[in-house]
């Protein structure tokens, strides 16, 4: 049996299990398979999120996330088989001691954005070279979100053939779809929803439906997500900013009675796939999408019809993709459907997570890993 550490980011173990209890209420997809590992007889612990540490805030002004945890592993370094983690970031001094051969565990990890250092700016990208070469060396097996991140990051400079990309990163789709199911009343389909916090360009939704007479509801992240010096027209809503894990309930009511979701984004982050998550939550639920276009996504959401693309700050474009959708809203259902089937067939926390086990069998081959050609 495998002895497994995972590095468990933004909630305490606590709060993880009391989610996983509540599966009718939160989607499994944020647990980043701690549940699934559980319940695969892997021997598996855990370094608790601990949040304000002293460890921790030395890291902050150093730039290094969760030190705190890392000293754990480190600690721990001969009690573990291999660590795991869904955010590669987490482990950067663990991935530098695994260079200087120091820590040994093998590691891997998930990778959210390529690492292709394109940056004009010289020390801005001889940073990011730095910061590329000490994972691509340092970490045992990476994981790319999906495809797309990969290829950019290899195209920059030939990577490890160990490291690879995820095929299936999705969300819970039995978790959104089951609300569905049960609905009794028709979705009303009458304004267009969009929610999230990280890059997103809420003042540019805003300024778009200032300009309709279309209802739009925006569940922010964080309240200083929405500008205070905006105006904001009565066919605007701002609902209760998002508290995290529990949230979902109480938001897939939202988007079963919308008729599009939106994903307005500021500017695309080295290929980092902003607003993934509320993309295939969209998806779960049957509807159709309108985003800023991000190549980091696994697919074009026009090349697949199931959204809508619209280009960084286009206030005319979201103007006009939300006019098309009002005004076909049978092609809208059309595109929900497909979004819906592209879930349910590929891209959901069940294959995601059976896809992990898979890479998890093959850390322990003394590093024959396949790699994707």
């Amino acid at each position: 049996m495998k002895k497994i550490v995972e590095i468990i980011r933004f909630y305490s173990l606590d709060e993880i299990n009391k989610y996983i209890l509540k599966g009718n209420e939160y989607p499994t997809h944020h647990a980043w398979c701690y549940d699934v590992l559980a319940a695969n007889s892997y021997n598996i612990s855990c370094v608790d999120y601990k949040k304000n540490t002293f460890a921790n805030s030395i890291g902050k002004k150093l730039g290094i996330q969760n030190l705190q945890q890392q000293i754990n592993c480190f600690r721990s370094t001969t009690k573990n088989d291999i660590l795991f983690t869904p955010f590669i970031q987490d482990v950067f001094v663990l991935a530098v001691l695994k260079i200087l051969k120091i820590y040994r565990t093998p590691i891997m990890a998930i990778s959210h954005r390529a690492y292709a250092p394109k940056q004009k700016n010289i020390l801005k990208r001889c940073k990011l070279l730095v910061i590329r070469n000490i994972y691509l060396f340092g970490i045992d097996r990476i994981l790319f979100l999906n495809q797309n991140m990969y290829c950019n990051s290899n195209n920059f400079k030939r990577i490890k053939e160990r490291h690879s990309y995820l095929n299936n990163w999705g969300v819970d789709f039995i978790f959104f779809n089951s609300y569905s199911i049960n609905q009794k009343c028709t979705p009303k389909n009458d304004f267009i929803f969009s929610l999230g916090g990280t890059n997103r360009d809420f003042k540019l939704l805003i300024e778009a439906f200032n300009n309709m007479n279309v209802k739009l509801k925006i569940i922010p992240k964080n309240p200083y997500n929405i500008p205070k010096d905006i105006q904001i027209n009565k066919n605007i809503e701002i609902g209760s900013s998002i508290p995290d894990l529990y949230s979902y309930g109480s938001i897939r009511k939202d988007y079963y009675n919308c008729l599009a979701v939106a994903i307005p984004l500021i500017k695309e982050l080295d290929y980092y796939p902003t607003g993934s998550t509320i993309l295939f939550e969209a998806f779960a639920m049957g509807k159709a999408v309108i985003t800023t276009k991000n190549k980091a996504y696994p697919f074009d959401v026009e090349d697949e019809r199931v959204g809508l693309n619209v280009d960084y700050g286009d206030v005319d474009g979201w103007i006009n993709a939300v006019n098309y959708l009002i005004n076909h809203p049978d092609e809208a259902n059309e595109m929900g459907n497909r979004a819906k089937q592209l879930c349910e067939n590929k891209y959901n926390y069940e294959f995601f997570s059976q896809e992990i086990l898979g890479h998890l069998e093959k850390m322990g081959d003394n590093d024959k890993f396949t790699s994707h050609k």
